[in-house]
């Protein structure tokens, strides 16, 4: 199979363009099995052409096919190497809080999931990021009207991001840690 690998992910990616939206959503979890079967020598081998691909999809006009790129680029992270997806963090980072800011609640789970996974994907180096996607996460998890469901991606991509940061200066962690005692009283309803 891998020796026709080439093929099936041309044919793939092709499928992101068409105009039917089942047909991209198909693609879309077809690349997420590729990228669990294959690892890592899928996203070795096919990372220019994959994350590029998914990264625009995640600006479908669908919202299933947006949460399902999502998703895809959770799974596309998992075991990939932190160099691999250096290049590709800014767009992949603003597509991400775009969904976060404006999407459906599916797609705002799976854009957190896959802010997580590629927060701990890249430890160090998603740093420049923090700054940026910590005031999101932390507006998305205490706001009470939404699901809890949502609540929770939320609060596990801010402590995925704790991950990939790891070196906290020490405001950052009181300040951390005061949101998460203040987020548990709000999830246990102390």
């Amino acid at each position: 199979m891998f020796k026709n690998l080439e093929q099936l992910v041309n044919m793939v990616l092709n499928c992101l363009q068409d105009p039917h939206p089942r047909v991209r959503l198909a693609a879309c979890e077809a690349i997420a099995r590729l990228s669990k079967f294959f690892c890592p020598n899928f996203q070795e081998q096919y990372h220019n052409q994959v994350v590029p691909a998914l990264t625009a999809a995640v600006n479908d006009k669908h919202e299933r096919v947006q949460a399902c790129a999502a998703g895809a680029l959770s799974a596309f992270c998992g075991l990939v190497k932190p160099e691999t997806l250096i290049s590709y963090l800014d767009g992949i980072v603003n597509k991400l809080l775009a969904l976060l800011q404006n999407g459906e609640q599916m797609v705002q789970e799976e854009a957190l999931w896959a802010l997580s996974r590629i927060a701990q994907c890249v430890g160090e180096h998603f740093r420049t990021y923090y700054d940026t996607v910590m005031p999101h996460l932390k507006a998305v998890s205490i706001k009470t009207d939404l699901n809890l469901i949502l609540r929770a991606r939320a609060m596990e991509a801010l402590l995925g991001l704790l991950v990939a940061r790891r070196n906290l200066e020490k405001t950052q962690s009181r300040h951390v840690l005061e949101f998460a005692i203040a987020w548990n009283r709000i999830f246990f309803l102390i």
